[in-house]
């Protein structure tokens, strides 16, 4: 059995074993609540690990739901307050996790695409299933004496380059037409800078709780 398929079939037992004793537990409101805490957080756990992005909001809300529950319990936050720290830690949580994957898939990506070239635009192609201005940029690159064209696998409206244009385009050492295209300095710095920005304005709302 392969990883994948043993990650698919432990992430369904888990999500069966869950509903199974939710419902047995079903009088107990806060046992329910951590069970299906802890369920969430194990089923995300699987699936993230599977390479589906959907397990960062599983595991996100099973642990903030986790301690929100137990704050509440011991009577630490009421009830408004522990829904305002699940949230917050939710959002929290979903950001980290998120930068953390980011740099562990890109890591395994660099070890597939190692080779590094210069490409330089050719061709726009504008996106024939849309009015709005989407294109497909079309590079050209050089290994070894061959030349290979290739074209970026989604369609943009921001940041198009121009023609002539360069840009470093990753290959697979052992596919020269197999490549991956990283994101630009631009993109990155907003994709950090939101998912940072967001992680901060949750921590504040979380510790303005216990003050």
């Amino acid at each position: 059995m392969n990883k994948e398929k043993l990650l698919n079939n432990l992430a369904f037992s888990i999500g069966v074993i869950t509903i199974v004793f939710i419902a047995i537990f079903r009088n107990n409101i806060f046992i329910e609540g951590i069970i299906a805490g802890i369920g969430a957080l194990l089923y995300g756990i699987c699936i993230m690990f599977n390479k589906n992005t959907s397990g960062y909001l599983f595991f996100s809300i099973g642990v903030s739901l986790s301690l929100a529950l137990g704050l509440y319990n011991y009577k630490v936050l009421d009830k408004e307050e522990a829904l305002t720290f699940m949230i917050c830690m939710s959002v929290f949580l979903l950001m980290l996790v998120t930068l953390i994957f980011m740099y562990i898939n890109k890591k395994s990506l660099f070890k597939v695409y190692s080779k590094c070239v210069e490409g330089e635009v050719v061709n726009l192609v504008k996106n024939p299933n849309t009015n709005k201005e989407y294109y497909q940029v079309i590079y050209h690159y050089s290994i070894d004496g061959s030349m290979y064209t290739v074209g970026a696998p989604e369609f943009i409206n921001k940041h198009v380059p121009n023609i002539g244009d360069k840009q470093n385009i990753y290959v697979d050492a052992n596919d020269p037409s197999n490549v991956y295209f990283d994101k630009s300095k631009k993109e990155k710095i907003y994709n950090v800078s939101f998912c940072v920005g967001l992680m901060l304005v949750s921590l504040i709302i979380v510790i303005s709780l216990f003050i």
